[in-house]
């Protein structure tokens, strides 16, 4: 699974953000017999206390209860507020994109854009980019606010990573994110965040930390005709991309 956290730091808030893969895929879906998805939550809703916003991917509500279930232990944990991805029907998906919101401040606005397509396992998934409003209210030495909050989850890599069919779709799809974060923050200006995971290896190489090729092309691609000014915070955080996933091989002794 792979996790970003950072405080959003502004003239007007200091807000708490996580953004995690909590890798809870339908039933039925299971890596080496079992993903432990009923253990992972419960120990993840422990969590909780330490942020004020947390944008989930793959939290599928689809044939299960463990999103709402989930969204019960946030609302105990002081995170009221929630919003979550449209649950598709028909044959274009059978399953909703896996995108939910749970956050400790008032969420006023919502909305929702499909990907035109995605292909292999993101193919029955309704992915897209889910868009949230969210007032921060007032506190001692800091005035009302609001953070444009979009959480996005891109196609992932099926096949060789050097293999240019995915990264195309991925491309598509940032063009999508890019106009809707332009289509819903129009008129004043508060603080945009896109969050979520992006199927995209920042890192040059296993031992450079450095852009890699697609990442720039990331980068160029939401900058886009607005210029906007892109900052990646864990990356400065960091110093360089840090190892956000990898895979756990058993091997025979």
């Amino acid at each position: 699974p792979k996790a970003a956290h950072l405080q959003l730091r502004c003239d007007i808030m200091k807000v708490r953000v996580l953004s995690y893969n909590i890798f809870c895929r339908p039933p039925g879906i299971a890596r080496h017999g079992n993903d432990y998805k009923k253990e992972r939550l419960a120990l993840f809703a422990e969590t909780l206390n330490n942020y004020d916003v947390v944008c989930l991917q793959e939290m599928f509500r689809s044939f299960s209860h463990k999103q709402q279930h989930l969204i019960t232990a946030a609302q105990e944990k002081g995170l009221a507020y929630h919003a979550a991805c449209p649950h598709f029907t028909g044959v274009d998906h059978i399953v909703d994109g896996g995108l939910l919101v749970l956050s400790r401040y008032p969420i006023i606005l919502t909305d929702f854009k499909k990907y035109h397509r995605g292909s292999h396992g993101d193919l029955p998934p309704g992915k897209g980019v889910l868009y949230c409003l969210i007032k921060i209210p007032a506190s001692e030495g800091t005035q009302e606010g609001y953070i444009n909050l979009f959480n996005t989850h891109l196609q992932a890599q099926y096949d060789s990573p050097t293999s240019d069919y995915y990264k195309f779709l991925r491309q598509e799809q940032l063009l999508l994110v890019r106009d809707f974060v332009t289509e819903k923050t129009k008129g004043p200006l508060s603080p945009i965040l896109v969050a979520g995971d992006l199927n995209t290896n920042g890192r040059k190489g296993a031992n450079d930390g450095g852009d890699s090729q697609e990442y720039l092309e990331m980068v160029d691609i939401m900058a886009g005709p607005h210029h906007y000014a892109i900052e990646d915070p864990v990356k400065q955080c960091f110093g360089e991309h840090p190892v956000t996933v990898g895979e756990v091989i058993e091997t025979a002794e």
